[in-house]
């Protein structure tokens, strides 16, 4: 039967009992092919995060810390998805940004849930929030007064002007 490279010790103590402690041939090119393979994945996120938001493209080899709320607000998500993520929570994402920053954050944000990505969304702009989601939740003192669909939320105007006024 042949040996699982995977099954040899990779770390160990170096000392002067065990001068020759390192890594077989195979194991090597294991690790090797997973540093590649992770090399591979930051090269393909780092290249969807630029297809998502191009403006961060652009900025590339700027400081973060100099960047527009809005940019700021893009590095955040884009630095999300860089995980493979499943789920995304969102706290005020248009907070304090130009029309035009959360036009283009709203497109995105589609294309996030085209992938299937689950997103879970807290934000004032009801309006913007709504025509977003799914499924709508409505809080007033800390406890759920509406729970359903966006849809039931944006055609009911009672509960529109009640909780969200608009």
């Amino acid at each position: 039967m042949m040996e699982n490279p995977h099954d040899k010790p990779y770390l160990c103590l170096l000392s002067p009992h065990a001068p020759t402690c390192r890594p077989t041939r195979e194991q090597f090119t294991i690790v090797r092919s997973n540093v590649e393979h992770v090399l591979h994945m930051i090269v393909s996120f780092t290249e969807r995060i630029y297809e998502l938001f191009p403006r961060l493209g652009e900025r590339r080899k700027q400081e973060g810390t100099t960047l527009s709320g809005g940019e700021q607000q893009m590095l955040a998500i884009g630095r999300a998805l860089a995980r493979d993520i499943k789920l995304l929570l969102l706290d005020e994402p248009y907070e304090g940004l130009a029309p035009v920053i959360v036009q283009e954050i709203e497109k995105t944000l589609r294309l996030i849930r085209e992938q299937g990505i689950t997103t879970i969304i807290v934000e004032q702009n009801a309006v913007a929030a709504l025509k977003l989601a799914d499924r709508a939740v409505i809080l007033d003192t800390g406890g759920v007064v509406f729970s359903g669909t966006a849809k039931e939320v944006l055609e009911n105007e009672k509960l529109r002007h009640e909780y969200l006024a608009i």
